[in-house]
Formats: structure tokens, sequence, C-alpha cells
């Protein structure tokens, strides 16, 4: 995601049936082998009925990464986030990622802001 504007974006997911869900943001880029490197800031159940809620300070013209997942494994729905900021103007690139192995199944999505 890129904003065009600084200031507060907030940051929500939505799911049928309240699916519990985890959102991070990073800065600039995301390292799934150093998970805390980049990290603005995580949160769980922020939201109410098992939704994020993030809400971090951006800056415009930088790069910032959102990434959207389950809380337990074994756990695949579809979300919606919705995103509010200073006038909205923020572009977001979607990329899905599956993350499977011979023992659990996640579901991760990555917004490249």
């Amino acid at each position: 995601m890129i904003p065009y504007a600084n200031g507060s974006f907030t940051f929500r997911s939505y799911t049928p049936g309240n699916k519990d869900m985890y959102g991070y943001l990073y800065k600039d880029s995301f390292n799934p082998f150093n998970v805390t490197k980049n990290l603005i800031i995580s949160n769980d159940d922020g939201g109410g009925n098992f939704q994020f809620l993030i809400t971090a300070y951006l800056q415009s013209n930088n790069k910032y990464i959102l990434i959207v997942t389950t809380f337990g494994s074994n756990v695949i729905t579809s979300y919606s986030v919705n995103i509010s900021g200073p006038g909205n103007n923020i572009t977001v690139n979607l990329i899905n990622v599956a993350i499977l192995t011979t023992t659990t199944q996640s579901m991760l999505t990555i917004f490249v802001l």
C-alpha cells in the first residue's frame, strides 16, 4: 500500500461467521523468516467479534504491507478489509498466498500498500 497523504489510517477485517482474523502492518518489506523485522503493529481482536483493528500513522509515498491471516491453523474463510484514512488516498495491490504443509493449512494474504 502506498498512501498519498500523511495521516492516521485504520484497517478493519470483516468475515462471515466472525472467523478469528489477525492483521500485521509492516513498513518497506516483509520477511517471513524474520517476522518482527519492520513490524509496525499487529492486532487480533481489537475490532470486536474476532476481527482485527489496526490504526497507524502512515507517511505519504512510503510502502506498507498488511498481512492478513486467520488466527488458527486449518481455517480458511472469505473476508474483507475496510481501509480508511485522510481522503482515502491509498493505492493497494493484493497478493494472495496460501501456506500449505503436510500437517496444516492456513490462509495468508499480503496487501502491498
